[in-house]
């Protein structure tokens, strides 16, 4: 008697799985659904790390908050907040009101109404 995987019986059947795949749009669809399903869950439980107890350190060895850091952050923020007041900003001439509404003075009129 031969022992084994019959393989006449295996490649018959794979030969007829593939043509049922391959002639009905439906079960093509499920079948690559159900291996992304497959594949996807087997990539995700391989790759995510396994989750671990951290240790907390005692108190006396955590950082505390650093209060010369902050002053210093703090100023430097004033200090460029300062310098972006006292830059003059450039008045561009309004370019929806027509140029010769402008030699006639109408132009000043219509900067004054407009917020």
């Amino acid at each position: 008697m031969r022992k084994g995987i019959p393989t006449k019986k295996l490649t018959k059947g794979v030969k007829a799985f593939f043509w049922m795949i391959a002639e009905n749009a439906f079960s093509t669809y499920l079948v690559l659904l159900f291996g992304g399903l497959i594949l996807s869950s087997i990539i995700f439980y391989r790759y995510t790390p396994t989750f671990q107890r951290v240790e907390l350190l005692p108190e006396d060895t955590q950082q505390m908050f650093q209060y010369e850091l902050f002053e210093r952050m703090v100023s430097e923020w004033r200090a460029r907040t300062e310098k972006s007041q006292e830059v003059e900003t450039t008045l561009y001439s309004n370019p929806f009101i027509p140029t010769f509404l402008l030699l006639e003075g109408i132009s000043e009129e219509l900067t004054e109404k407009q917020p």
